[in-house]
């Protein structure tokens, strides 16, 4: 039996390396893997269910947004009952990369609002059956012409497979995986009226959601590829 001489050997080896990034590459996930999961979100977003005893009305997304977030799905709706009101906003992006500029904390100071609690945002934990729902609440000041107004955000980050983030920093980190990226991120906003009480925020969110349980399902479960790290 001949073996090869050692000088080969290196040559062999390079070969055979090339070989496997070459493989390897050919497997990765790429963005047409993930279309049939994006067209899923988006036909679950355009059947959403509204409150009973509640109007809406579509409101307009700026321009500007939509250009920075470039996304699947966003829809930005306004419901109404005598003497309430409340702002729902769904944005799903197909990649990941996008969602990292839409945030309220960047979001809101950019547009003249004051975070009130910038280092200590209030962690939520809302119970809807027997389903836990994990996000963040912001709270937001806006002075002009000697009055001021306030809102309370109610704010979730969904990732894909399944997580709900509560940082942008789990969101940079699917942003950064090459086999996740592709899938993206949605996040939901609730947004009130800063004199609205807690109790009534948390049963509108609850029955809000929880109408629509069908949308967060498919948010929340793509075919992703495990990261095997």
């Amino acid at each position: 039996m001949k073996f090869a001489k050692p000088r080969y050997i290196p040559a062999i080896l390079t070969v055979a390396l090339l070989l496997g990034l070459t493989a390897e590459t050919l497997l990765r996930p790429r963005p047409a893997d993930a279309e049939p999961f994006h067209a899923r979100v988006k036909a679950a977003a355009l059947q959403m269910s509204a409150i009973d005893g509640w109007t809406s009305a579509d409101l307009e997304v700026p321009a500007a947004a939509v250009a920075l977030l470039k996304p699947n799905i966003m829809i930005c709706r306004q419901y109404s009952k005598p003497g309430r009101q409340v702002q729902f906003l769904l944005v799903q992006c197909r990649d990941a990369r996008d969602m990292g500029g839409h945030y309220p904390p960047v979001c809101y100071p950019a547009q003249g609002w004051i975070d009130l609690h910038p280092r200590d945002p209030k962690p939520m934990v809302w119970t809807i059956g027997s389903k836990t729902i994990v996000g963040m609440e912001y709270e937001f000041s806006y002075a002009a012409g000697g009055q001021s107004r306030s809102r309370i955000v109610d704010n979730l980050l969904i990732l894909p497979a399944g997580r709900y983030a509560q940082s942008m920093d789990e969101i940079h980190e699917v942003a950064a995986d090459y086999l996740r990226q592709f899938y993206g991120a949605a996040q939901i906003q609730l947004v009130f009226d800063g004199g609205v009480p807690e109790k009534e925020r948390r049963e509108i969110f609850e029955e809000l959601i929880g109408k629509n349980m069908t949308l967060l399902t498919v948010l929340e479960h793509s075919d992703e590829p495990r990261n095997p790290n």
